[in-house]
């Protein structure tokens, strides 16, 4: 069982497949094997996990995003924040792709129901030079 078996199938095929492999295994040992492999595949996909949220980081003295940064915001993904000011209103944070997120505004609710009006799309992990200072998104891949 490598990652090429698992990899074209959604998780309860992949269980299911798991499970009827080990209950026709002959032995302990291979049972123990096909877990042990079952669980290191698994593993190695929580590593490329969709991300929890985005940062925004900026790092002062440097135009190429290198050195030390300051995080200055954090955006959790597939969340809503429910606004009251200036008027009811909410924002919903959507992951797209591995290299960009979008901010959602639904106007008159609180909740992010109905259909939002796209605010912005983020591109990640691009580097943008502000003279003298350089800012970046950057995916948080767990949660804070």
């Amino acid at each position: 069982f490598g990652s090429s078996h698992f990899g074209s199938r959604s998780g309860i095929a992949e269980v299911s497949d798991l499970i009827g492999f080990l209950l026709r295994s002959s032995s302990s040992m291979q049972w123990i094997t096909s877990l042990v492999t079952f669980l290191a595949v698994a593993n190695s996909r929580s590593a490329t996990a969709m991300p929890t949220a985005a940062q925004l980081k900026r790092w002062t003295g440097s135009t190429n995003c290198s050195g030390n940064s300051t995080v200055l915001s954090t955006e959790k993904l597939n969340e809503c924040t429910p606004y009251l000011i200036p008027a009811r209103a909410s924002i919903r944070v959507a992951y797209l792709n591995k290299t960009a997120y979008a901010s959602y505004h639904h106007e008159g609710v609180t909740d992010c129901s109905g259909n939002g009006t796209l605010l912005r799309t983020i591109i990640v992990n691009s580097c943008e030079d502000l003279g003298g200072f350089s800012q970046m998104h950057v995916w948080v891949d767990s949660p804070t």
